[in-house]
C-alpha cells in the first residue's frame, strides 16, 4: 500500500511539473487558428538585427477590409525557443507597445545562444489575440534579418511583396558594406496539381534574368524601382545564396480583383474544356460570371459563391505567398478547395493539416514539407497521395454544387 501510495506521488509529482513547464512545445499544439477563415486582421511581423545581441522586432496589422480599424497600443508577451520542436524556453517578456503614426509597432528584444532560435509573439488588443511565429539566425550575415526595407521616408516597411510599381531602399545590418546586388528573376512557375498527381519538380534556374548593383551610404541604399513582376533577390556577398527577396506580384495584390485575376484560379474547379472555353473567350469578365451563374443557378447564389472562393484566395495570398502567390501554392490550393484545416501542427520543416476528427476512419490529413529556398522560408509542397483522390472530387463538387 506504502509502494503504490508512493508511485501515485510520483506520478502527481510529474504530472505538476510537466503543467508548469509554461507554454506547450509548438509541436504539440494546434495551430489552425493561424488559417481561420473568419480571420479579418492579421498579422505581419519582420525582426532587423541592431547589433551581435539585439534584433528589432516589427510588427503591423493589415487587414483586406479596409473599413476594419486597427490599435494604437498592444500587450505583447514572448517567448523565445532554441527550436521549433523544443519546449525550452531560452528569454520571455511582457511590455506594452504604443504604434508609430504609420501604425507600426517596434522593440528591441534579446536572443542568446544557440544561433537559430524561434520567436512567439502573442498580442492582445481590444480586437482580440494575434499570435505569430518567426525562426531567427543570429550568426549568418547573410540571412534576411540582416536586411531592413524603406520607403521613400526611410520609415520601415516590413512586408516583401508588391502589387504596384514601389521604390524602395534597403538598410544593412552592416555600414562597412559599399554596394549591395540585385538578381532579378522573371519566372512563369506553374500552377498547384491536385493532391494525387505526382510531378516531378524541376530544378530551378539560378541564372538571373538581369544583374545590378546599388551604392550604399553608411548602410542605406539608392532607392531601388520594383517596376516588372518576378522577384528580386538582393546580396551583399555574390559568393552567397543567403539574402533578401522582394516580390513583384500583380496589380492590387494579395486582392484579387480584376477578371484575368479571377480566372486563374477557377482552373481549381473546372475540367480543361472548360478552363479552355474561359480562356478563349473575348470577354473574361461575361465568361467568369457566366460560369458561376451556370454553377449556382441564380445570381444571389452566385455572388455569393464569387465572394467566398476569391476571399480564399485572397487569404491564401496572404498566409503562402511565396516565389509565387499564395493561391497558386500546394497550401493554398488545400486551403481553397478543403477549407481551412481542423486542426494544424508545426514542427522543424513541415506542417500537418487534418481535416475531421483525429484518429477518424473519415478524416483526412495533408503532410507539407519545407523546402530549402534561399529565396524565402514558405516555400512547403505536399507529399502527394492516391488516397485523396475521391475527397478531392467530393470536395471540388461541393464548390460547383
Amino acid at each position: 500500500m506504502i509502494k503504490r501510495f508512493n508511485i501515485w506521488m510520483l506520478i502527481l509529482f510529474a504530472l505538476f511539473l510537466f503543467c508548469c513547464r509554461g507554454p506547450k512545445t509548438i509541436i504539440l499544439r494546434d495551430l489552425s487558428f493561424l488559417y481561420a477563415s473568419e480571420k479579418k486582421v492579421f498579422l505581419q511581423a519582420k525582426v532587423f538585427r541592431n547589433n551581435e545581441k539585439n534584433f528589432r522586432l516589427y510588427f503591423q496589422f493589415m487587414s483586406l477590409d479596409k473599413n476594419i480599424e486597427h490599435p494604437d497600443s498592444v500587450r505583447a508577451e514572448y517567448y523565445i525557443y532554441d527550436d521549433l520542436e523544443s519546449g525550452q524556453v531560452l528569454f520571455s517578456d511582457t511590455l506594452t507597445v504604443n504604434a508609430s503614426e504609420s501604425g507600426l509597432f517596434f522593440f528591441d528584444i534579446p536572443v542568446p545562444e544557440p544561433h537559430e532560435t524561434v520567436l512567439e509573439l502573442s498580442l492582445s488588443s481590444g480586437s482580440g489575440n494575434r499570435l505569430f511565429f518567426i525562426e531567427m539566425n543570429k550568426q549568418d550575415r547573410n540571412a534576411p534579418e540582416n536586411y531592413l526595407l524603406l520607403d521613400l521616408d526611410k520609415r520601415p516597411l516590413i512586408y516583401n511583396y508588391f502589387g504596384e510599381d514601389q521604390e524602395v531602399r534597403v538598410k544593412t545590418a552592416h555600414p562597412e558594406k559599399e554596394l549591395l546586388w540585385v538578381y532579378y528573376y522573371h519566372r512563369d512557375f506553374p500552377i498547384a496539381q491536385t493532391p494525387f498527381h505526382f510531378e516531378k519538380r524541376k530544378p530551378f534556374n539560378y541564372r538571373p534574368d538581369s544583374i545590378f548593383s546599388v551604392k550604399l551610404e553608411k548602410g542605406v541604399s539608392e532607392l531601388i524601382d520594383l517596376q516588372q513582376q518576378g522577384f528580386y533577390h538582393i546580396l551583399s556577398d555574390t559568393s552567397q545564396r543567403e539574402g533578401l527577396t522582394l516580390f513583384r506580384f500583380g496589380e492590387g495584390f494579395p486582392e484579387i480583383s480584376t477578371p484575368e485575376q479571377m480566372l486563374q484560379p477557377l482552373r481549381y474547379i473546372s475540367s480543361s474544356s472548360e478552363f479552355e472555353d474561359l480562356k478563349s473567350s473575348d470577354n473574361t469578365k461575361m465568361a467568369v460570371d457566366k460560369f458561376w451563374l451556370e454553377l449556382k443557378g441564380d445570381e444571389i447564389r452566385a455572388r455569393n459563391a464569387i465572394k467566398s472562393y476569391y476571399s480564399s484566395a485572397e487569404k491564401a495570398n496572404v498566409y503562402f505567398s511565396s516565389y509565387q502567390e499564395g493561391w497558386k501554392t500546394d497550401r493554398g490550393l488545400i486551403y481553397m478547395i478543403y477549407g481551412p484545416p481542423h486542426k494544424m501542427n508545426r514542427g522543424k520543416g513541415y506542417e500537418t493539416w487534418l481535416y475531421g476528427r483525429a484518429n477518424s476512419l473519415n478524416s483526412i490529413e495533408f503532410t507539407f514539407v519545407q523546402v530549402v529556398n534561399p529565396f524565402t522560408q514558405n516555400d512547403y509542397q505536399l507529399i502527394k497521395s492516391p488516397k485523396y483522390k475521391t475527397s478531392w472530387y467530393y470536395s471540388v463538387d461541393n464548390i460547383r454544387r
